[in-house]
């Protein structure tokens, strides 16, 4: 493992330092698992992420969570190297595609118990998100009631238009558009960075967050 990556899992780096791309080569055996265990149960898999020696690997045996959700079993102050978590998302009931992205749950969660890198597999697409030291709120923040709301509100609603435009319009992707369109204004809210890729390939930084005061035209 080199020394970013390493730096990256362990919360260390300002935006501006973050690779281009991220290699999760040592997860993939665990991500293809909770991917089975989803497509079998039809439910969301999960477990958490930490790092031992130079490798990444599953902290715990999957928990099986129900068509919406899945919650840790264990506290972050149960692993000494504690990086994330990972978790699965169903395919769309009604495209049959990867769902884009994290809930607001989701977010809620990677931003409260302090997560470096949080992972979701749908289908064969991954998607991260990872904490920067200048842009990303601290570890323990609560998302207020309203700010929860307000969020799955523009959850919903981009999920309705896309359905919409599906169907008005034929347009295969306007899902994995909407869905994104949310995901990167809740990346710029709370100041993580979003990497997408396949899941046998390395992810690609597809958006960074900027400090204060500073415009990003990403």
């Amino acid at each position: 493992m080199d020394k970013l990556l390493r730096q990256l899992l362990r919360g260390e780096l300002p935006s501006a330092q973050l690779p281009a791309t991220l290699e999760l080569g040592s997860l993939r055996q665990d991500l293809d698992r909770l991917w089975d265990l989803t497509v079998e149960g039809d439910c969301e898999w999960g477990a958490c992420i930490v790092l031992s020696g130079d490798q990444l690997r599953r902290g715990h045996p999957p928990v099986r969570g129900d068509k919406f959700y899945v919650i840790p079993e264990c506290r972050v102050d149960q692993h000494d190297f504690y990086v994330g978590f990972v978790h699965t998302h169903r395919l769309d009931a009604e495209s049959g595609g990867p769902l884009l992205g994290f809930s607001i749950m989701d977010f809620r969660c990677t931003l409260y118990d302090g997560d470096n890198l949080s992972l979701v597999r749908s289908g064969e697409e991954l998607y991260a998100l990872v904490r920067t030291t200048d842009c990303t709120m601290p570890p323990g923040t609560h998302l207020p009631l309203h700010e929860r709301w307000e969020w799955q509100q523009r959850y919903e609603e981009a999920i309705a238009l896309a359905r919409s435009e599906r169907a008005e319009k034929s347009e295969s992707d306007a899902l994995q558009r909407r869905l994104w369109m949310v995901n990167r204004a809740l990346c710029e809210h709370l100041g993580f960075a979003f990497y997408r890729g396949r899941q046998a390939s390395p992810l690609n930084l597809i958006y960074r967050p900027l400090p204060e005061g500073r415009e990003n035209h990403e």
